[in-house]
């Protein structure tokens, strides 16, 4: 199958780590570019997903390898190659993404199962009050878990972008919650939602200084 190769970038990003540029063909490495490539000589979309789903098992498919399908795509895309294999790099960049989200989703429940681990070993009240000894074991937990190797640890940088994530999305909470106060006259139900408000005031304080605590780790 003969395919084009370069790309001016316009396509679909979503493999695409934030900050970064758009990539061309040239800019591919040559064993991303190969993984593509040898998916390129498979018949059917069965065969396609086969040969995916061992990829994946043999750690063959990275955050690379999808950029290069999707470069591979956008080129063919943009210069005018025929639909049908259009359709084919299409399918090939789609199950490399999903494969590919498939390896991340574990490490992303572990990054949020350490993320609740943590925050239960200190309270808002403890954050108040300046707690050395809980305050103290958090930090030493954190640092235990950075110094681990990355197949086996949380690293700073995914608790980090865990906690930066979890924010908006509570805020968002916080503002329904606060539509539905002001639109309730049942006074039982305004108390619970007031306590329920208090406490997420309380779990951000906690998610606060758990980011500020990561982000020391920076520089060390």
């Amino acid at each position: 199958m003969s395919v084009f190769s370069s790309s001016s970038g316009s396509g679909d990003s979503s493999s695409r780590e934030d900050g970064e540029g758009e990539k061309k063909a040239e800019d591919i490495p040559p064993e991303d570019y190969a993984i593509v490539v040898e998916l390129l000589d498979c018949e059917t979309g069965d065969e396609i997903q086969e040969k995916a789903d061992l990829m994946a098992k043999n750690g063959l498919i990275t955050a690379g390898v999808v950029e290069a399908a999707r470069v591979i795509l956008d080129g063919n895309i943009q210069q005018g190659q025929d639909e049908d294999i259009i359709l084919i790099l299409r399918a090939i960049y789609d199950v490399l993404l999903k494969e590919l989200q498939k390896i991340r989703a574990p490490y992303a429940k572990k990054v949020l199962e350490f993320a609740q681990e943590v925050m239960g070993m200190f309270t808002a009240e403890d954050l108040e009050c300046n707690n050395e000894m809980a305050l103290s074991k958090v930090r030493l937990v954190l640092q235990e878990e950075f110094d681990k190797d990355e197949e086996i640890g949380v690293t700073r940088e995914a608790l980090e972008k865990y906690l930066g994530d979890v924010l908006p999305v509570m805020d968002m909470q916080d503002d329904r919650l606060k539509e539905q106060l002001a639109a309730c006259e049942d006074p039982k139900v305004q108390v619970k939602m007031v306590a329920q408000m208090m406490q997420r005031t309380k779990e951000r304080m906690q998610i606060d200084h758990l980011r500020e605590v990561a982000r020391t780790f920076r520089s060390e």
